[in-house]
């Protein structure tokens, strides 16, 4: 083995990974978002796969360091790489792009996610577009879902080639084109969400396919439909897709919906954010099960609109009064200040101790909230 002494190992990790990226012709695929990044991206790997050999991010192997690691790990034989770009602060995108080089990029969604770090919606926005701009630079693919007001407007400053995908009902007279004349390859809706989610495609030629998903939640939606947009743009038929879509098995607690002796278990604690606590909690209110419980962790990085996010989130919640309500976490405790019914737990330990004393039974149980808050802790006394 050699070793080579370097002033500073993340910018020599950043250099090497860079000048491995340089040395493959290849498609790159660049994944951002505020949310739904590491899913989307999972969906993409796993539909590329039934016809090309692709290399993946890990997990949400996404940051600066992350981003390296992957690039330098991937096989000389690669045909399709797909990369999931991370940012919790201005510029990262960038930082990232310059690393990777992505010839074709998506931004799943933007909302105010993380806003300690950007500081204003406007700056997510922005740091989000680097992806964007890094494809135009490659003369590249933007995949885009032009059912997003925010991405929809994103888009349209860029005059590189741009893939729509979208829920039905939203192209032109002609069934064809969305903003800019950009054509649809791919649209989708819902078919129904119990147990899991079932979804309808058409492509733009007009076929269409049923996908029987093992995901949980309508607003998987997008991140389905933005899988078949990608596996229809690069040449794999319809129904090789939609085979790909229902073998995708989640994983890392995400969207997962699990049997145990005792409950149903609606594990998506990964991560969390005001945009997608907001979406899944209104899929499982929805929900028909007669006994629902909400296992709800705080969501962080929120800076000044903290208390405000997490004070709607519960109020979502009181308007159904079936559901049960736990909170986890020193911000969902001052929102819940004052509000009959709601009880919160300053951390984990304290809810599974009363979790141990009051057993949940034959319910729908919900854990959602940002990783830290180890929501995944409760799980073996559910």
């Amino acid at each position: 083995s050699q070793c080579i002494c370097v002033r500073e190992s993340l910018a020599a990790l950043q250099a090497l990974a860079a000048y491995h990226r340089r040395q493959a012709d290849i498609p790159v695929i660049g994944v951002t978002g505020s949310n739904g990044k590491t899913t989307t991206k999972e969906l993409i790997s796993a539909v590329l796969r039934s016809g090309f050999r692709v290399h993946a991010t890990s997990g949400n192997f996404n940051n600066h360091i992350g981003v390296p690691l992957t690039l330098l790990a991937m096989p000389r034989d690669t045909q399709i790489a797909v990369i999931e770009m991370g940012a919790n602060h201005p510029g990262e995108i960038a930082d990232l792009c310059g690393i990777a080089r992505p010839t074709h990029g998506i931004v799943t969604n933007v909302s105010g996610a993380h806003l300690a770090g950007f500081g204003s919606f406007e700056t997510v926005c922005q740091t989000k577009s680097a992806l964007y701009r890094a494809v135009q630079e490659a003369q590249g693919v933007i995949f885009a879902d032009a059912t997003n007001p925010v991405v929809s407007r994103l888009i349209r400053e860029f005059t590189v080639s741009k893939v729509l995908y979208g829920t039905h009902g939203t192209e032109d007279a002609s069934g064809q084109a969305g903003p800019d004349g950009a054509r649809y390859a791919c649209r989708g809706s819902v078919l129904h969400e119990e147990p899991l989610l079932q979804v309808l495609l058409t492509d733009a030629s007009g076929h269409t396919a049923t996908a029987d998903t093992q995901l949980v939640g309508a607003y998987n939606l997008s991140n389905i439909t933005a899988a078949a947009c990608v596996g229809l743009h690069f040449g794999l038929p319809l129904d090789r897709i939609v085979q790909a879509l229902q073998d995708y098995k989640p994983a890392n607690n995400r969207s997962q919906l699990t049997s145990t002796e005792h409950n149903l278990l609606w594990v998506d604690c990964y991560n969390a954010n005001p945009a997608s606590m907001a979406a899944s909690v209104a899929s499982f209110a929805a929900r028909s099960e007669p006994r629902k419980v909400a296992i709800l962790g705080d969501m962080l990085e929120l800076g000044d609109v903290a208390r405000e996010e997490h004070l709607r989130i519960l109020e979502m919640l009181e308007k159904h009064t079936d559901i049960q309500i736990f909170t986890v976490g020193e911000l969902f405790r001052q929102a819940a200040d004052g509000h009959a019914g709601i009880q919160s737990f300053a951390d984990v330990s304290g809810l599974a101790d009363f979790l141990s004393r009051h057993p949940v039974r034959q319910a729908l149980v919900f854990l959602k909230g940002s990783h830290s808050m180890q929501l995944e802790q409760l799980i073996p006394l559910l």
